[in-house]
């Protein structure tokens, strides 16, 4: 028997991608699997018409799924953010015998990747009986095997704890966005990427893509679930590192195809958003995982990063993001004065960055 897997979805503004997402997901082969969609405080009318797909009254278009009428309605539960703390009603609604359920968790401001995902890890774990948990952008179509592939990766062994996708660009599938390469963190300038190793086990990797990301229960008790400090960018770089030191293998699945927009949630392109976190993210990887001699190290690549967007910047007249990075590098000097990683960053942060 197959175990079960917990798919938690985060949503921010983006109701066409992710009801696109939920069409694929609720036609795959897998047998026993729940969905949490985390709405990360959308102000347009997400939740709503998220809410009129699962009753069938939006006809969702797509290049890699055909619309499927006949599993509609699919079941809703909604909770707010103070209901979500209010865990004793939600046990006999995820064991009843329902068809196709959605679980809707609303929060009231956007918490980023990480921490909105957190609150999709944390209810699952106070609520349903999984093995895996997998993480799955909203601006994906997954394969109809996506999930046996990675289950069937993961159940290899004890060891495998996070297990990744083959990620490919949604608007032209010849593009490979993800294929298992492996970071290689003690020289980003001269050697950016390694193969993965190919054992017993699968393609042993040292990173995935959070956009398909899937993780075994056991890991999550032993060291948590992902860092809020980088509230988005890098934390499933940190996460892998996190489990690694924890004993665990990061695998990869060559046979686990998703297709990946890319950019939804920080609206497409090196932005001023963009350009903050990759700067400021890049570093606060490194000191949180490495030490000094490897941060040392990481100077060329930022010099060649940071020069390099600023000349497309510089074309493109866009200084916002010039400024951005900067405020980037800058961020990291008040947070060493202070000792704290996070400063309070959150969207509105984010949004000020001019």
């Amino acid at each position: 028997m197959l175990p079960k897997v917990v798919i938690i979805i985060l949503n921010w503004n983006g109701w066409e991608d992710t009801v696109e997402c939920l069409e694929s997901l609720y036609q795959i082969d897998y047998p026993d699997y729940e969905v949490i969609l985390v709405d990360n405080g959308s102000t347009n009318s997400s939740i709503r018409q998220i809410k009129e797909y699962a009753n069938g009254m939006i006809n969702t278009k797509s290049n890699y799924c055909t619309y499927d009428s006949s599993n509609k309605p699919i079941k809703v539960l909604e909770y707010s953010e103070e209901e979500i703390e209010l865990s004793h009603s939600y046990g006999k609604w995820t064991k009843s015998s329902f068809g196709r359920k959605l679980i809707i968790l609303k929060n009231k401001k956007n918490y980023g990747f990480s921490e909105g995902n957190n609150i999709g890890i944390r209810f699952a774990l106070k609520n349903i009986n999984f093995r895996y948990i997998l993480l799955l952008n909203n601006d994906t179509v997954v394969e109809k095997n996506f999930l046996y592939e990675l289950v069937i990766t993961g159940e290899k062994s004890q060891e495998n704890g996070i297990i990744g996708s083959k990620i490919l660009y949604y608007y032209n599938p010849s593009i490979i966005q993800f294929n298992g390469k492996c970071i290689n963190y003690k020289n980003l300038f001269l050697s950016r990427y390694t193969h993965p190793k190919k054992t017993a086990h699968g393609c042993e990797s040292n990173t995935v893509k959070g956009c398909s990301m899937l993780i075994k229960k056991n890991v999550i008790k032993n060291i948590g679930a992902l860092d809020p400090d980088y509230f988005a960018y890098g934390e499933e770089e940190d996460y892998c590192i996190r489990a690694m030191r924890a004993g665990y293998k990061i695998i990869y699945s060559p046979t686990s195809k998703v297709y990946h927009k890319g950019g939804g949630s920080t609206g497409g392109g090196f932005n001023k958003i963009t350009a903050f976190l990759r700067i400021r993210n890049i570093i606060l990887l490194y000191r949180k995982n490495f030490p000094l001699l490897h941060l040392l190290l990481l100077i060329p690549y930022l010099v060649t990063f940071i020069i390099y967007h600023t000349i497309f910047a510089m074309i493109a007249r866009k200084y916002i993001v010039i400024n951005s990075m900067i405020k980037g590098l800058l961020w990291h000097v008040g947070s060493i004065k202070k000792n704290n990683y996070s400063l309070g960053l959150d969207e509105r942060y984010l949004q000020k960055l001019k």
